[in-house]
């Protein structure tokens, strides 16, 4: 009996509570472990040469120490491997591919680390920890709870655009990591330049990349906090020649010799009004069309003050105004 699991992406993630791994929309614990099992998994665009290797020695290798049958696929999406054998091999392929493209902080090796980055090492051993020992843990910045290394964790890095930068590092988990870079969607701010996000410690100037955390992210918050990292840059870049299309919102730099730009829609915009640039501009400068709208403008409500004088009435007695409806110009 073979079983086809479709699976878009899976993400570790950290669950209150629980400290084993999570994984999104795949609950593979409750499938025999001698069914054949087929599992679609996808990783980012930038993580799959990371998993194929030089000439696809590394995924040879997945291949052999899982014993499960792993390809890349042809078609779209092209960013998708696909494992087939049975539960137990593929889990243990999924696991190796993992640990290709999670990349931990490099502040854990270094030779000197501070009390703020690890563990003394009097208590633990990094290089010569075994299962029965102790593990590495880190304290999130954000919920403030102990976690484990290799359950995945974000550390905040100096930013190129300060002039101080902060010395110490904040490290926070991958849960809080993906509420954190939801939030940056709309509401908190970004990094200046739109290199990544602020760190989560507010008196840190330190900024969370996005190369160390977006693959933990679903499609739905990484391709909207991608694009607004791209109109940070651009907006912190002041280009005089940036100009946004009012009909399609595409950006681009124009010529400064001319009065209008063309957008890829189609659209011919004036650069300095938000008139479009046609035949009843040319020739004419903005100032010029703001004064011959003006006119009209004043010219129509003089209209409208007649139209309204004919239609509304007064009491001869009173002064009362109303409107007439029907009968006769007679009044008592």
């Amino acid at each position: 009996m073979q079983e086809t699991l479709n699976v878009e992406m899976i993400l570790p993630y950290s669950a209150a509570g629980d400290k084993k791994l999570v994984y999104k929309n795949l609950h593979l614990q409750n499938v025999n472990e001698n069914h054949q099992t087929t599992v679609y998994m996808r990783v980012r665009l930038n993580k799959v040469k990371a998993v194929l290797g030089e000439n696809g020695e590394t995924l040879k290798q997945i291949c052999r120490e899982s014993g499960a049958k792993i390809e890349l696929s042809e078609k779209e999406p092209f960013n998708q491997f696909v494992l087939r054998g049975t539960t137990a091999q593929v889990q243990s392929g999924e696991c190796l591919i993992r640990e290709k493209t999670i990349q931990l902080p490099t502040h854990f090796n270094q030779q000197k680390p501070s009390d703020l980055q690890i563990l003394p090492q009097n208590k633990v051993n990094v290089k010569h920890c075994t299962n029965e020992e102790v593990r590495p843990t880190f304290e999130c910045g954000i919920c403030f709870e102990s976690f484990k290394i290799e359950e995945g964790c974000i550390s905040c890095e100096v930013n190129a655009f300060t002039l101080e930068p902060t010395k110490e590092i904040h490290t926070v988990c991958i849960h809080c990591m993906r509420g954190y870079a939801h939030s940056a969607v709309n509401d908190i701010p970004v990094a200046f330049g739109g290199t990544g996000l602020q760190c989560a410690s507010p008196e840190c100037k330190n900024i969370f990349t996005l190369p160390t955390f977006e693959f933990y992210l679903s499609d739905e918050d990484y391709l909207p906090l991608k694009l607004r990292l791209q109109e940070q840059c651009l907006a912190d870049a002041s280009l005089e020649d940036l100009v946004i299309c009012p009909g399609c919102g595409f950006k681009f730099c124009a010529l400064t010799m001319t009065e209008y730009y063309r957008c890829v829609c189609g659209r011919v915009q004036c650069k300095f009004c938000p008139r479009l640039y046609n035949a009843e501009h040319i020739g004419k400068t903005c100032q010029l069309l703001d004064k011959e709208e003006e006119a009209k403008s004043v010219s129509s409500q003089k209209l409208e003050a007649k139209i309204s004088e004919a239609v509304i009435r007064k009491c001869y007695k009173c002064g009362i105004a109303f409107v007439k409806i029907d009968g006769c110009n007679k009044m008592q």
